[in-house]
Parts: C-alpha cells; structure tokens; sequence
C-alpha cells in the first residue's frame, strides 16, 4: 500500500512537476510583492483598524492590537498611536471688549482603542486636525469672549483652564459622533498670555494705584485706632482724678519718687511747700 502511495505521488510530480515549481514561485513572487500589503505590525502604543475592499468596508467589531497580523491584499491597515498626545499653537483671540489677546496652549488627548474604528470612519487618519485642534480653539475663544481684558487679567489660572476644558467636552458630547467617546482630552494648558502693551501698562497703573489706596486704608484705620487708644486713655485718668481727687501729674511724682527711694545710690529729694508740688530729686553720687 505504502508503496503504491509512493508511485502515486512520484508519477504525479513526474507529470506536473513543471505547474507545481511554476505555481510556487508564482506564490513567492506575489508574497514578496505584496509583502507589506499581507503582512502588519502593529508597535507598542498602537492600535490597527481594517478596511474590507469587498466586505463592507471599515471593521466595526474589531481592533488590531500589538504584534504582527496578515490580511488579504487587497484590504488596508491604518495604524493609530492610542498613546496620550499633545498638540501646541500661538493665536489670537477676543475679549469680550474686543481686544486682542496673544494666547499660547498647549492641550493633551488621546484617542479611545475601543471606539477607534468608529473613529476611523467618521473622521479618519487626520482627525487632529479636524476634531482635535478646532475644539480646542473654539472652546478657547468661547471661553475668553466671556471676560473682559481685565478680568482674564485678574482670573485664576486654574479656574479658567477648568472652564475651558468643560466647554471642550460639552463641545465634543453635543456631537453625533464625538458623543461614543471617541477622544480623551486630558487637560490643555496654557503656556503664556500677551496683553496689548497700552492695556498691560494700564492695567499695572491700576493695580500700583489701588495698592496706594490700600496703604492710605490701612494707615486711615491705624489712627482711627490709635484715637481710640488715646481716648480711652484720656477717659480713665479723668476717672482716676475725680474718684481719688489727685491729679495724674502729681501722682506720676510720688510714684517716681518712690522708685527712686528705693534706690540704693545716694539722693536728695525736695518736698514742694504747695499741694501741687512735685518733689525734686537730686542724685549726689553724679
């Protein structure tokens, strides 16, 4: 039987053994041509979305992860970086007044891996530039047309920036497509802000003029204080003279008199002969 088998598949191969090594190399020059058509690889941070020629086009249900994957030539493989990413630019923007404003930003995002061929459809390779960047700009410009030059002047940092990332997703989920998740923004920053130099100096003249107010405030209420203080002191030696019946002079004489008796250096001391009289004290040890 065994060998049976064997003059089988030797007539065979003495019969087509031309169309065999013709067929073969035939499958090599295609694989060899169409490399890089057949088979993809998909890197670390990367996610692969399949286009169907004959199938329906892009694949809904399915990704491509990490490694190498073969399909048929005649499809196509688009190869998105799924990793955080970052985008910068230098514009000018209006303020609700409508000055300009010199604005640098910078804004992080990243596309989501299980809603990317979705993404891929709506939007493509180049969604960057068609989703990303113009609603960053327009949540900007909506939000700095809500200020005044001032007020952006005087705003927190925080605040606005928490501001302007709201609009961006309010933005994003009041698409009809955007809404699935389609992008992640992370934050946006921005790196500097250049007011016109007339309302830069004006605004500086303000702040300098209001700082002069405060120190005038400030000193206004110190001797409101010290009038207090002083009244206050006023009020209780009157007291002190009309329950007692000595006046406050003489009683700061007695009670210096008294310390000064205390004293271990030699004194002479000289009693007034009125009832006003202050003593009069004379260090003879000098």
């Amino acid at each position: 039987m065994r060998a049976r088998s064997e003059r089988s598949i030797r007539a065979l191969w003495n019969r087509y053994h031309i169309r065999i090594v013709i067929g073969v190399l035939l499958l090599l020059f295609f694989v060899v041509c169409f490399w890089h058509r057949i088979f993809y690889t998909v890197e670390s941070g990367q996610t692969g979305v399949r286009w169907s020629r004959f199938f329906g086009g892009t694949v809904l249900d399915k990704v491509y992860h990490e490694g190498m994957h073969a399909i048929w030539p005649w499809d196509e493989m688009y190869i998105y970086n799924v990793r955080v990413q970052e985008i910068h630019n230098d514009l000018t923007f209006q303020t609700r007044n409508g000055l300009s404003l010199d604005i640098s930003w910078s804004g992080r995002f990243y596309p989501s891996e299980h809603t990317l061929p979705y993404l891929h459809k709506y939007y493509g390779p180049n969604y960057i530039e068609d989703v990303v960047r113009p609603e960053y700009i327009s949540a900007l410009r909506t939000i700095i047309g809500n200020y005044t030059d001032e007020e952006l002047y005087y705003k927190d940092e925080e605040g606005f920036l928490d501001e302007v990332e709201k609009q961006v997703k309010r933005n994003i989920s009041s698409g009809d497509f955007l809404g699935r998740g389609l992008i992640g923004f992370d934050n946006i920053l921005i790196t500097h802000v250049k007011f016109p130099e007339v309302v830069q100096k004006a605004i500086q003249d303000k702040v300098n003029q209001k700082h002069i107010l405060d120190s005038y405030e400030f000193r206004l209420q110190s001797e409101e204080q010290e009038k207090k203080r002083i009244t206050t002191e006023a009020e209780g030696i009157q007291q002190f003279q009309t329950i007692t019946g000595i006046p406050m002079l003489k009683w700061k004489g007695i009670q210096a008199t008294e310390k000064l008796a205390q004293s271990p250096n030699s004194k002479i001391i000289i009693i007034g002969t009125s009832a006003d009289g202050l003593p009069v004290i004379l260090n003879t040890d000098k």
